[in-house]
């Protein structure tokens, strides 16, 4: 990596990151922080301008000490400003009104029973009061919901309820999703209890793109009539995903290919570099040049309006952009100063980002492949031009595979050990999907025969990609899953993963001893929370007129299950997965409904004494499989 000198937007960023994660864990009063601001502003004004002899060496480094701790403070700020509850007009303190009217700020989802959607508050039946925050709802689906769109005024109800977090031990936490959100409260809502208004003060661009969308939806359900097809192409090709098959969806996400159907750096590269070869950018100079520039920036914003501004997508148009306009002016830029300018932009408009897994992910793939493309490619021998672009392929794949697969195993418990031959064959298939999509989009206008060939065309491609990753799938070990981190353990790893490649780079003399200190402390961890897991319990969960016991002892667990939860595969799985990978433990538990309690069974971890009792670990445990109720005896 260059010196920080020439890549003065990263050594900025790092700090304004820190700012952003200070003031979302910690409660930072912004009062104190402008008066902070301020001195060390005052401070920074008197070195540059009140010394009028040459700054010392000593000097230079405090300026520069001091402008970090700016960049941070402002991290802090715009935070606790972006923050709808810091603020004391804020959903949280009016609570009391009978409704609210509010605006739908994105595309509602339609989803199997309900209609969901973002709403901002505008004010309530109190007048008096301007109110704001955002909320989700979700409506009852029927007719009328169905017809809910962006920039919908409504009035609804309250019946709101604060978003809370999980009831049940390593489930999903809904409340610090939405809360990442700037979302803290939630309804459901039913037909009578919410009225649709107009149409009025929508974002002209983000309309305009979910308008294009609604028509490219109608216009590849009249060509695509395979509606697994169909969910692929809208994914790939305006950032749809709705539509996509679930088992589709498995398969792509067990291959490692589950990148290539959420727009992304790859998509805006490949319009990147058909747009160049179709204007000949590189055989271009002077006017010329900044002439097709500025025609290629004008279709990639086009194509982050098609797909919504989604984070990734807006992070590789800004980079792109940022290497454009720098070859029109003949400056190279670093591609990773444009990588920390995008980041800059997207978490100044929005410091939440941050949060966001399709945001982490797309930065660290990027950073990934920009750092280690080279090295990798350079282990493979000179090869003709076919195998060149194979080596360029893989190298790309394992490249960003270095930067990101902690974060698979952190937050999908799961790798995916043949992503390398999977993106071999997908990648190459997507790239000419979305090379026929942008033909189709623009040719079905003018010729309908046009549009029927194309669409033929990339059902073939889409119907090839899903047979291979549905074979490579079916291979035995093609993926690990049920692997499970802890957090200290995914910090340990991106920490191995710098100092091994500033290691091999720079032939660092600490790196061994440096690595083989995080090795110890990955393990250690790991012993420490296995030690912790392997302890006898009992536990009791949370469900809703259910019964869900686990007695979990020597890493094997017996559920203890009511009759309802017995014939609810799906709401099981939901409610005892997160706990089995959490514990690490594969496949070594058994479900047991509760009301056969009295059927003498070979249980290994319990044993049954009849009339609902169980003995476990020395305890006696009374089951009310009735009342959904355990009694220890």
């Amino acid at each position: 990596m260059s010196s920080w000198k020439h890549i003065p937007l990263l050594k900025f960023l790092i700090p304004f990151i820190i700012g952003i994660l200070v003031a979302t864990n910690n409660s930072v009063p912004n009062q104190q922080v402008i008066i902070v601001f301020a001195s060390l502003l005052l401070i920074l004004a008197f070195i540059h301008f009140s010394l009028k002899q040459k700054l010392s060496f000593m000097l230079i480094k405090i300026g520069s000490f001091l402008t970090l701790c700016l960049v941070f403070l402002l991290g802090i700020l715009l935070t606790n400003f972006y923050i709808d509850k810091n603020y004391s007009n804020h959903i949280s303190n009016h609570l009391s009104s009978k409704w609210y009217k509010v605006r739908v700020i994105n595309q509602p989802q339609i989803k199997e029973k309900v209609i969901s959607c973002k709403v901002r508050i505008l004010n309530s039946d109190k007048k008096d009061s301007e109110i704001q925050g955002k909320v989700q709802i979700h409506f009852i689906k029927d007719t009328q919901s169905l017809n809910i769109q962006y920039g919908d005024y409504l009035i609804i109800k309250n019946n709101l309820r604060e978003i809370t977090g999980p009831k049940n031990q390593y489930q999903f936490n809904f409340k610090q999703y939405y809360n990442n959100q700037n979302i803290y409260y939630q309804t459901f809502l039913y037909k009578k209890q919410w009225l649709q208004l107009n149409q009025n003060k929508v974002n002209y661009f983000v309309n305009l793109g979910y308008s294009w969308q609604l028509k490219l939806r109608l216009i590849f359900n009249k060509y695509f009539k395979d509606e697994a097809v169909r969910g692929v192409a809208q994914a790939v090709i305006f950032g749809y995903k709705d539509d996509l098959d679930k088992q589709w969806l498995k398969a792509f996400s067990k291959t490692g290919t589950i990148h290539v159907l959420a727009v992304s750096g790859l998509h805006v590269g490949i319009i990147y570099i058909l747009m160049s070869f179709l204007l000949g950018v590189s055989s271009s100079k002077g006017t010329y040049l900044a002439l097709k520039s500025m025609i290629i920036l004008i279709v990639l914003f086009l194509y982050a309006l098609l797909t919504g501004f989604s984070p990734s997508v807006s992070r590789a148009t800004i980079m792109f952009g940022t290497v454009i306009i720098g070859k029109s002016l003949n400056r190279q830029s670093s591609i990773y100063n444009s990588l920390s300018l995008a980041c800059f932009i997207l978490l100044f408009i929005n410091p939440l980002n941050i949060y966001n897994v399709g945001f982490q992910f797309s930065f660290l793939a990027v950073l990934g492949i920009v750092y280690f493309k080279d090295d990798i490619r350079n282990l493979f021998p000179e090869a003709s031009y076919f195998f060149d672009k194979i080596f360029v392929l893989i190298s790309v794949s394992v490249a960003a595979q270095i930067t990101t697969f902690p974060l698979g195993i952190y937050y999908f418990n799961q790798y995916p050990n043949l992503f390398m031959f999977s993106n071999l064959i997908v990648i190459p298939c997507i790239s000419l999907v979305l090379y026929f999509g942008v033909g189709f989009i623009f040719l079905v206008h003018i010729s309908s025969f046009l549009g029927k060939i194309i669409a033929d065309t990339i059902t073939i491609y889409i119907q090839f990609i899903a047979n291979a990753v549905h074979v490579i799938q079916n291979i035995p070990y093609a993926f690990f899953e049920g692997i499970y981190i802890t957090p200290t353990q995914l910090w340990v790893l991106y920490i191995f993963i710098i100092i091994v490649s500033l290691t091999i780079k720079h032939k660092w003399k600490t790196g061994l001893l440096l690595s083989t200190l995080c090795v110890s402390i990955f393990l250690t961890n790991d012993l420490i929370y296995r030690k912790k897991i392997n302890k006898p319990e009992v536990i009791s969960f949370d469900v809703k007129k259910e019964l869900l016991i686990g007695f979990k002892k020597d890493n094997q667990i017996t559920f203890l299950i009511s009759k309802n939860l017995a014939t609810n595969d799906k709401k099981l799985e939901y409610l005892v997965n997160p706990y089995i990978v959490s514990n690490r433990m594969g496949n070594n538990y058994s479900i047991f409904p509760a009301y056969l309690l009295d059927v003498k069974l070979n249980l290994k971890n319990i044993k049954l004494l009849g009339n609902g009792v169980v003995w476990f670990d020395e305890k006696a445990y009374k089951i009310d499989a009735d009342n959904h109720e355990i009694i220890e005896l």
